[in-house]
C-alpha cells in the first residue's frame, strides 16, 4: 500500500476549519526547487517523452533546480521541492498527491485525448503561455479537500482526493455491511459504497446517483452502489453526506472486503467487524490556478 508522509492529522473539523479559512493564496515562483513527475518512460508515447523533455528544458532555461523522476519511484523517498509539476494525466496527479502536504502541485496534461485533465492545471498547448504569465508575476492556489478513512480508530495513510470505495475484492461478490448514518443502524446487501470529496463528486460517485458539488464544498458525500436484497425498498440511507455532526460508518458483516482509493491506486483489507470512519484530511492540495480568466488576460 502507497503511504504518504503525513504527520498526525488534527480533527476533521479543524481541518475542514483550515481550509476554508486558506481556499485561495498567492504562489509567486520566488523558490526554485521544482520537481518533474511523470510515468514510467516505457509507459509512455515518443510523443509523451518529447513534451516532458520540453517541459524539463523549459525550467532548466529560467534557472530552475530540477528534480525528474517516475511518479511511482518518489513515492519511498519524497524529494524535497517547492513546487511538484505533473506531467501526464489526472492518474499522474493521483499519484504525484500521495506525498505532498504544503508544497503546491501544478498538473500538466500532456495526453488530453487520453485524460480529462480535470486534476490539471493547464495543457500542454497552453505551456507557454502559462508559463510566460507564471514567471511575471505568480499564479493563485486553490485548496482542494482530501479524506482519510479511519478504521478501528487508526488513520489509514492513504490521502484520498478523488473517491474511496468499500467493497468486496471480487467485483461479482456482494458486499454485505452494517451502516450507521443520522443515529440509525440497518444491515444492507449491495455492490459497495462509494464515498466522496468535492472534487472526486463527478466522477464515479455522480454516475452512481450521487450529486455534483462546488469545488470548494466541505463536505464529504457518500452513496451506496446498486443495492439489493428482499428488502431493498426499506434502505432507509442511500447516500447523503457526511460533515461536522454528522458521520457514516461502516462494518463489514463478512470477509474480503477491502477500501479502493482514488481509481484502485492504492487499497486496504478491511476485516470482518471492523468499523470505518470517513474524516475531512488536515491537508488539503494546493492547486495553481489558470483559469479562463488568467488565460485570457
Amino acid at each position: 500500500m502507497i503511504q504518504s508522509q503525513f504527520p498526525e492529522n488534527p480533527s476533521a473539523s479543524t481541518a475542514l476549519a483550515q481550509m476554508l479559512r486558506m481556499v485561495k493564496r498567492p504562489f509567486i515562483p520566488r523558490y526554485r526547487r521544482v520537481a518533474l513527475l511523470h510515468r514510467a518512460e516505457h509507459k509512455m508515447t515518443v510523443r509523451d517523452l518529447e513534451q516532458v523533455q520540453q517541459i524539463h528544458d523549459d525550467f532548466r532555461a529560467r534557472g530552475y533546480e530540477l528534480l525528474r523522476a517516475s511518479v511511482d519511484d518518489v513515492m519511498a523517498e519524497p524529494p524535497q521541492c517547492d513546487l511538484c509539476v505533473s506531467a501526464g494525466g489526472d492518474g499522474t496527479v493521483l499519484r504525484a498527491a500521495q506525498w505532498l502536504r504544503d508544497t503546491p502541485i501544478c498538473g500538466v496534461n500532456i495526453a488530453p485525448k487520453n485524460s480529462v485533465g480535470f486534476l490539471c492545471s493547464v495543457r500542454m498547448d497552453e505551456w507557454t503561455h502559462f508559463l510566460s504569465i507564471f514567471d511575471a508575476k505568480g499564479l493563485s492556489l486553490r485548496a482542494l479537500q482530501r479524506m482519510q478513512c479511519v478504521v478501528d480508530g487508526e488513520k489509514i495513510e492513504h490521502v484520498v482526493l478523488n473517491e474511496c470505495l468499500f467493497a468486496d475484492s471480487s467485483p461479482a461478490c456482494a458486499s454485505k455491511y452494517k451502516l450507521f448514518y443520522k443515529g440509525h443502524e440497518e444491515v444492507q446487501s449491495s455492490s459497495g459504497v462509494w464515498v466522496s470529496t468535492a472534487t472526486g463528486s463527478s466522477g464515479a460517485l455522480f454516475s452512481g446517483g450521487g450529486e455534483r458539488m462546488p469545488a470548494l464544498d466541505g463536505r464529504l458525500q457518500f452513496r451506496v452502489r446498486e443495492a439489493f436484497g428482499l428488502r431493498r425498498g426499506e434502505y432507509r440511507h442511500l447516500g447523503g453526506y457526511i460533515e461536522e455532526g454528522l458521520a457514516l460508518k461502516l462494518e463489514p458483516l463478512k470477509d474480503g472486503m477491502k477500501l479502493f482509493f482514488d481509481g484502485g491506486i492504492a487499497e486496504q483489507a478491511i476485516a470482518r467487524k471492523s468499523q470505518i470512519e470517513f474524516v475531512v484530511s488536515a491537508w488539503p492540495l494546493w492547486q495553481l490556478i489558470f483559469d479562463e480568466n488568467i488565460r485570457n488576460a
